[in-house]
């Protein structure tokens, strides 16, 4: 009786794993149609199907070329965590042609356009004086200090009160 129930069960699972992967596919084609007609929140939703290999190293350069395109077009369209992706694209050569400086330029427009990840992205480069920026905790504590505003990230309010301590002890 109880391997008649997990066979059920596995047989139930599998049905469900292939009509939500059809789904899944023809939404991924959907989005990838309206993005090429120019629609950019298809662009960002296309792209994030995609992204999680970015950052564990999963991803080949042809592959972040499929996802560059998308998120490149988003940004351009106004979507601002759209912006912050690419500008890590082009910090760290995901798809394109590395271009730190361009990154960090995207970064800082993202993050006055408010965008969080971008902001506390921001402090971490000043912070550490990355990149080929010089350590200026000022502006690390501007950007930390936005980015705790914005969203109330625990790492990012917690950088930004160990920065203000650095800056109380330095008498600035």
């Amino acid at each position: 009786m109880h391997l008649l129930i997990r066979i059920k069960l596995l047989l139930l699972i599998l049905i469900v794993e292939f009509v939500y992967g059809n789904v899944d596919i023809s939404e991924k084609k959907y989005l990838l149609d309206e993005c090429k007609s120019g629609n950019a929140k298809s662009c960002y939703k296309f792209s994030k199907y995609y992204d999680t290999c970015m950052y564990n190293g999963a991803c080949s350069q042809e592959y972040l070329k499929v996802i560059f395109k998308p998120y490149k077009k988003a940004c351009e369209g106004g979507i601002v965590s759209a912006c912050s992706r690419l500008g890590d694209m082009y910090i760290f050569g995901y798809g394109t042609k590395r271009d730190i400086p361009k990154g960090i330029h995207i970064m800082e427009q993202a993050c006055k356009k408010n965008d969080a990840w971008a902001c506390g992205y921001m402090g971490m480069v000043y912070k550490w004086g990355w990149l080929y920026y010089k350590r200026d905790y000022k502006k690390a504590y501007e950007y930390y200090s936005k980015a705790c505003q914005l969203s109330n990230d625990y790492n990012d309010c917690k950088e930004m009160n160990e920065i203000k301590n650095k800056l109380q002890k330095l008498d600035f």
